[in-house]
């Protein structure tokens, strides 16, 4: 698998949370859920739809991770707080986030508790991952899951990040009774429930995929939809800069050849 670390979007209510705890300044978020986010994969150099199974997430040996301010990983200024006590439920994973007494936590659980800022963002390193093909089937897990697809059965979830834009909708804030009202939406709920249990802890340290964030992916950036347009916006800059300057010298050249004659 490829080793750059990938990020999705997933989405908290609109409305203000209710299982924001102002004594603790923290609120109960779903973190990520099975629904189909279109990303770009790097491995097929493309874009398609991603499936993560939940059952197939690990976490560090502490039990939790960093949250950060928009997968902001280049200095420590850019931690929030921490995403805490994992939960599967259904086909989603629920965590506590608890923001930090910094100034920039503060801000930003001001933000969440009154509805302003509303999304998050995972980021996580792909370790194994099925490719389905247009028009193919396979059962996995006890479900059929047709192609175009990848689905990636197992991950290792190394931060939860607060972002201004989400992309999977159907993860919303979780309200204290775990019903809908005052207008909290509680896409994560069902009649049935679910499997309430832990999501334990890695015990043992992930493959080459999940090593510490190194220079390369920090050149690379954040693995989202993204990537490819920043990539080629970069090198429409390059390009311009390059002509500029054989523009300048060529009339410097002329210049200093009409001096001469």
């Amino acid at each position: 698998m490829n080793d750059a670390m990938f990020t999705r979007n997933v989405a908290i209510s609109a409305w203000k949370p209710r299982t924001f705890d102002d004594d603790t300044q923290s609120v109960r978020v779903v973190a990520v859920t099975e629904n189909p986010v279109r990303i770009w994969d790097w491995e097929r150099k493309a874009f398609l739809n991603e499936i993560l199974l939940i059952n197939g997430a690990s976490l560090p040996d502490s039990g939790r991770i960093p949250l950060l301010d928009s997968h902001n990983r280049a200095s420590i200024t850019g931690v929030l707080g921490s995403a805490r006590n994992f939960q599967k439920k259904d086909n989603t994973l629920e965590a506590e986030v608890a923001f930090s007494e910094t100034e920039s936590g503060q801000n930003a659980a001001v933000n969440v508790r009154d509805g302003h800022l509303t999304d998050f963002s995972v980021g996580y390193y792909p370790l194994e991952a099925v490719y389905l093909e247009p028009g193919e089937t396979r059962e996995i897990e006890g479900r059929t899951f047709e192609g175009p697809l990848k689905i990636t059965t197992r991950w290792q979830l190394r931060e939860l990040s607060v972002t201004a834009i989400g992309a999977d909708r159907a993860a919303t804030a979780r309200s204290v009774d775990g019903g809908n009202g005052d207008g909290v939406n509680d896409g994560g709920d069902s009649a049935g429930g679910g499997d309430r249990s832990p999501l334990a802890a890695d015990s043992s340290e992930a493959p080459a995929a999940a090593a510490a964030i190194g220079p390369e992916d920090a050149r690379q950036g954040q693995r989202s939809a993204a990537g490819p347009a920043a990539s080629s916006s970069g090198k429409k800059s390059s390009s311009l800069v390059d002509m500029l300057f054989y523009a300048v010298t060529a009339f410097m050249v002329l210049a200093f050849l009409r001096g001469l004659f």
